[in-house]
């Protein structure tokens, strides 16, 4: 998924991007800049992410944890850690903790990530990836890879968040002294 250092910062979006273009997905964005699966059929990835939801035995969630997933592990070297309650599988959430490697161009180095996806009364699916990344320089330097159209948006405790370009979910930087950077992005959709 990284294309540069812009993809640390953009949880997915290059996947997401690409599953869209190849007719994949569908996606809408909502009121509050989140980015959904249209109601459209959706050609699941084969992954350990669909692979873990077919070993709980869950027939929901099979499209979004499926999808979260390979958005945040494309083109990394990972390894995963699922949980899911082994009784009412379709009844919880299902999880996954995320170890990433880049060796790209513009990002080596080590990442985590977080996928969960969980089972909505009405039958749908609603899930989320979160991906933290560490960057060796400081937040002011991380900035201009934000993606075109990003804008601030408020500030929690001092850290400043953004509206990630075109719908691209939510991230923020973190100043870890003066100069290094932990990169935070986040995007849910929803089956």
């Amino acid at each position: 998924m990284f294309f540069g250092a812009l993809g640390t910062l953009v949880l997915g979006f290059a996947a997401v991007a690409l599953l869209y273009f190849q007719g994949v997905i569908g996606l809408a964005q909502s009121a509050d800049g989140s980015v959904r699966a249209a109601e459209t059929p959706a050609k699941v990835p084969s992954n350990v992410f669909a692979d873990h939801i077919r070993q709980a035995g869950m027939k929901r969630c099979t499209t979004a944890f499926p999808l979260l997933g390979e958005m945040l592990v494309t083109g990394s070297q990972y390894a995963v850690r699922s949980h899911w309650n082994a009784e009412k599988a379709d009844e919880h959430m299902i999880q996954a903790i995320v170890g990433l490697s880049y060796k790209t161009p513009g990002y080596e180095g080590p990442a985590g990530g977080f996928v969960f996806a969980a089972p909505l009364p009405n039958g749908g699916c609603e899930g989320a990836m979160l991906r933290v990344a560490p960057f060796p320089r400081a937040c002011k330097d991380v900035l201009p890879l934000l993606p075109p159209g990003s804008t601030a948006a408020d500030t929690l405790s001092g850290v400043q968040t953004y509206n990630l370009g075109k719908g691209q979910g939510q991230g923020m930087l973190i100043p870890a002294g003066s100069a290094s950077c932990i990169a935070i992005s986040t995007t849910a959709i929803a089956q």
